[in-house]
């Protein structure tokens, strides 16, 4: 495993030793009662598919789990979680449990999948978040496609390159007066390097255990899927802000978020 994975790791382990009761109440409200509200309209129009009903699909990145399970409600007979913090892992199993769901999780580098789940899932999924606590998207890609049936569907959201180039609160370039100001490189090599924390799910900030994490542009996530045997379907992007970290600028004129829905064609 690569040093900044495990690191990340361990930092992903204790942000969910210090998560909220309010946080996990609130994921298994919405559990119950209103799955479709954890997903965008434009990721509910794309995962509402007839096509899908009774087919599996796997997230990467599943986090607590909210995302795997919340999309049952589109008709899949399974979906299956990976992620690589342990107690969320845990968690998240415990929720397939007492919810009756046909959803399970593993504990696993996203880019070292075990092989038992080669050409296993009709549908792939990230959302939000996923993508940037990879360095390397090549191997990424390729470790995801492995999981994918010839023909299955691989549907990203997460934040947009752009947006990147952006100082959210609390970053020592931001300035309140101007929050729509480009202050980083879109083409930043070097990774974010954070120990506050994972404030959504404390309400507070601590000193944590590093973050590491990395920009991509879009044509390294576009070139990423391409090279590694995906056709893209439909590409898009919008101004709403599905991180939390740019509320100022939200529904503006930048984007902030974008959707790629692409096919494993080889």
């Amino acid at each position: 495993m690569k040093d900044y994975i495990r690191e990340n790791k361990k930092a992903w382990e204790e942000a969910f030793e210090h998560s909220s009761i309010e946080y996990k109440n609130r994921t298994l409200d919405l559990l119950k009662h209103d799955p479709r509200s954890l997903f965008t309209k434009s990721m509910i129009r794309l995962l509402d598919n007839p096509y899908y009903k009774g087919k599996v699909l796997g997230q990467f990145c599943s986090n607590n789990g909210r995302e795997t399970l919340g999309s049952l409600v589109f008709g899949f007979q399974e979906t299956i979680g990976f992620d690589l913090a342990k107690n969320m892992v845990e968690y998240a199993n415990d929720l397939a449990s007492k919810l009756d769901l046909n959803a399970r999780f593993v504990e696993t580098n996203i880019l070292n999948i075990d092989s038992s789940y080669q050409d296993m899932f009709d549908v792939g999924m990230l959302t939000v978040g996923a993508i940037p606590w990879f360095q390397d998207l090549d191997e990424l890609f390729k470790s995801i496609h492995k999981t994918l049936k010839i023909g299955a569907d691989i549907i990203i959201e997460d934040i947009h390159p752009v947006a990147n180039m952006l100082a959210a609160k609390g970053e020592p370039n931001y300035d309140a007066k101007y929050p729509q100001l480009i202050v980083n490189d879109y083409f930043k090599k070097t990774p974010w390097v954070e120990v506050e924390g994972m404030g959504y799910m404390t309400g507070n900030t601590y000193q944590s255990k590093t973050f590491t994490s990395y920009a991509h542009p879009m044509m390294d996530i576009i070139n990423g899927l391409v090279m590694n045997g995906f056709e893209i379907l439909y590409i898009e992007e919008n101004n709403v802000d599905q991180s939390n970290m740019f509320d100022e600028v939200n529904e503006s004129i930048i984007p902030l978020t974008f959707i790629i829905h692409a096919k494993k064609v080889r």
